[in-house]
C-alpha cells in the first residue's frame, strides 16, 4: 500500500507538546519498531526525532564524516565555509519552533547581510525583497548537528543493499573509520580503511537520499516508490571556495550575498555568491563561496575540477569589475545532487508492504524547511499506522 498525505496532513503538530500529551496523539505509537534511517541530511534527522520521541528504536545511517547533507561546513586551516546550503528561511510554524529552540542553543543565528540580485539586461543590481534568513553558527552543520543531538547516527556507513529477511529487511553495505567520508558504491578503489558491513535487520527502513540514489536501493523492492523517484529530475551544482588577496579588492563589494543566474537563459555561470565571513559566528578573514548555475553545471561535468574553478574565478573577477583574479586560497567541490528545479509536493512517500518510505526536499517543494518538513510527514505517516 502507497500511502501519500494531503497538503496539509499534519499542519497541526506541536512541537511544544510534553510526552505525556504526545502518548494520548492519535498518530503516536510508541516503542514497538526497530527502524532504519538512511541519510543524515535534514530531512533524515527530522524523521528519526520524530520516531525517536515516540520511544521507537530508531538507527540513522549516513555516508559522510558528520551530519547535515548539504548543510555542510568546509574547513582549511582558519577559514571555514558554507560549502552546500547558503542560508534557510522560515514558514511554517513547526520548523518555526525548532529554529527558535538552536537559536537559543546557539546553533543558529538569523543573516543580516545585504543580499541584491544581478539584473545582466540592464546592468545593474538590485535589492531583493527582505526576508528572515538563517544560518548555523559557527557553521551550517551546527544546525544539523543541534537536530541530530542525542540520535543514533552512524556516520561512515554506506548502505548498498535492502534485503527482506524473516518479514524484516537486513542492510548491507561499507564502513569506514570515523572521520572518513564514503563514496558512491560505484567507486571501485574506497576509501582508507573501508570494510563489508551488516547493519542488521528492521522492521522499516525510510530512505531519506536525493531520488537516483533512493531508486539504487529500492528499484528491486518497490515498484511504486521506484516510480516516484523517476518523476523529479537534480541538478549538479560546482561550489568553488575562495579567500581573495588584499589585491583581488573585494572588500569593496557592497553586497554580502548576490543571485546572478539560477535560470536556462541567463548567460553567467555563477548563480549566487556570497561573502561567508559576513555570516554571523564565522571567524575572521574575507571568505567568499560561489556556485555555478544549474544549466551550466550540468553542461560542465565533463570538465577537470581546474577549469570549472578558472571558469568561474575569472566570472566573479568580471562581476566585480577586476581584470584578474589572484587569491590566497582556493577549492572546488562538485555537488552531485544539489538542486531540484521542479520538485514535488507530496511531503513524503510510504509503501507499508515494502516496509519503506521515502522523504527529502525533493517531495516537500525543496528547500531547508521543505526537508525538515518531509521527514516529519515521513515519520507520521509510519505512526499512523494500524
Amino acid at each position: 500500500m502507497i500511502f501519500s498525505p494531503t497538503a496539509d496532513s499534519g499542519a497541526h503538530r506541536d512541537f511544544s507538546l510534553l510526552t505525556k500529551k504526545r502518548a494520548n496523539h492519535p498518530l503516536w505509537r510508541t516503542g514497538t519498531m526497530h527502524i532504519a534511517v538512511i541519510g543524515a541530511g535534514v530531512a533524515g534527522l527530522s524523521c528519526a526525532q520524530e520516531l525517536s520521541r515516540a520511544e521507537h528504536q530508531v538507527v540513522v545511517f549516513d555516508k559522510g564524516r558528520s551530519l547535515g547533507g548539504r548543510l555542510a561546513t568546509r574547513r582549511i586551516g582558519s577559514h571555514s565555509f558554507d560549502l552546500g546550503a547558503q542560508y534557510f528561511t522560515v514558514r511554517d510554524q513547526r520548523f518555526a519552533a525548532v529554529v527558535e529552540r538552536a537559536q537559543q542553543a546557539g546553533a543558529c543565528s538569523p543573516w543580516l547581510g545585504a543580499i541584491g540580485a544581478l539584473e545582466e539586461e540592464q546592468a545593474r543590481i538590485r535589492s531583493v525583497e527582505p526576508v528572515d534568513r538563517y544560518v548555523g553558527t559557527p557553521g551550517m552543520n551546527a544546525f544539523a548537528k543541534f537536530m541530530g543531538h542525542g540520535l543514533d547516527v552512524r556516520s561512515g556507513c554506506r548502505v548498498d543493499r535492502i534485503e527482506p529477511v524473516d518479514k524484516q529487511l537486513s542492510l548491507t553495505g561499507r564502513a569506514a573509520p570515523a572521520g572518513t567520508t564514503l563514496g558512491p558504491s560505484s567507486n571501485q578503489t574506497g576509501a582508507p580503511g573501508e570494510v563489508a558491513a551488516e547493519f542488521g535487520t528492521f522492521d522499516f527502513v525510510l530512505v531519506c537520499l536525493p531520488p537516483l540514489q533512493a531508486a539504487s536501493l529500492i528499484g528491486h523492492l518497490s515498484p511504486a516508490l521506484t516510480a516516484v523517484t523517476a518523476q523529479t529530475e537534480v541538478w549538479p551544482c560546482f561550489a568553488v571556495g575562495v579567500v581573495p588577496s588584499l589585491a583581488d579588492n573585494t572588500q569593496s563589494c557592497p553586497w554580502d550575498g548576490l543571485f546572478v543566474g539560477r535560470d536556462e537563459g541567463r548567460r553567467s555561470a555563477i548563480a549566487w555568491l556570497a561573502r561567508d565571513s559576513s555570516k554571523p559566528g564565522r571567524p575572521p578573514g574575507e571568505r567568499w563561496m560561489l556556485h555555478a548555475s544549474p544549466a551550466w553545471s550540468k553542461a560542465s561535468l565533463a570538465l577537470a575540477l581546474e577549469q570549472v574553478q578558472a571558469t568561474l574565478l575569472q566570472e566573479f573577477a568580471r562581476l566585480l569589475g577586476n581584470t584578474a583574479f589572484e587569491p590566497e586560497q582556493v577549492f572546488t567541490h562538485r555537488w552531485a545532487f544539489a538542486q531540484v528545479p521542479r520538485p514535488q509536493n507530496q511531503g513524503a512517500v510510504l509503501d507499508t508492504s515494502a516496509k519503506l518510505g521515502l522523504a527529502g526536499d525533493w517531495l516537500a517543494g525543496g528547500r531547508v524547511e521543505g526537508a525538515y518538513l518531509s521527514g516529519l510527514t515521513l515519520a507520521e505517516q509510519l505512526m499512523a499506522q494500524p
